[in-house]
């Protein structure tokens, strides 16, 4: 229901995503609901009011203790007192001003993600990608697209082509195709 309330918002936001905001905000603080499933919700309809919200429940760095709630839900409802890479990648995108740089982390935030973009896509973060890469795509200069592109070959040499697992690599070929795409990259 979450993901059909999120494509409502995209639709509309004016009107709907304050609705979505009030469900969503005291998610923030407690839930028995699937942290990632609310984060995702947020930055797919693109809820940056709620970024105090995330700043509370963000890791610091990649190497930050990340709470066990990331990968599980269920049970009853409890304070969410853990730290979230999620919600700091997502912060991330949200503040990032350098077009390069933002390209960088939409691209490292969908290939971490990939399965959800494109091998079971799900409608409204597969849409937001669009939307940010294709923004992203009209600030990026001449001379950036060619960084961009020569960042995607890279990525492809070093972790799609040494990946071992057939099922991995496709999802993030497929990622990197769409990438591709809506950047508008030779």
């Amino acid at each position: 229901m979450l993901g059909s309330l999120t494509q409502l918002a995209q639709c509309d936001p004016a009107k709907y995503n304050p609705r979505l905001q009030a469900l969503l905000k005291p998610q923030l603080k407690q839930t028995n609901k699937s942290v990632k499933d609310i984060l995702l919700a947020v930055w797919s309809a693109d809820l940056r009011d709620l970024a105090p919200a995330l700043e509370n429940i963000a890791t610091s760095s990649p190497d930050d203790y990340e709470d066990e709630r990331a990968r599980s839900c269920g049970g009853e409802v409890r304070a969410i007192e853990g730290r979230f890479h999620l919600a700091r990648q997502i912060l991330s995108l949200w503040n990032e001003e350098d077009a390069m740089t933002r390209c960088r982390l939409l691209l490292a935030f969908g290939f971490n993600h990939a399965y959800e973009f494109v091998e079971e896509p799900v409608p409204e973060r597969l849409a937001r990608m669009k939307i940010e890469l294709a923004k992203t795509a009209q600030a990026l200069t001449c001379d950036e697209r060619k960084e961009a592109t020569d960042f995607l070959q890279w990525y492809q040499d070093e972790h799609i082509n040494k990946e071992n697992e057939p099922v991995y690599r496709d999802r993030l070929v497929k990622f990197a195709a769409l990438a591709q795409a809506v950047l508008n990259l030779q």
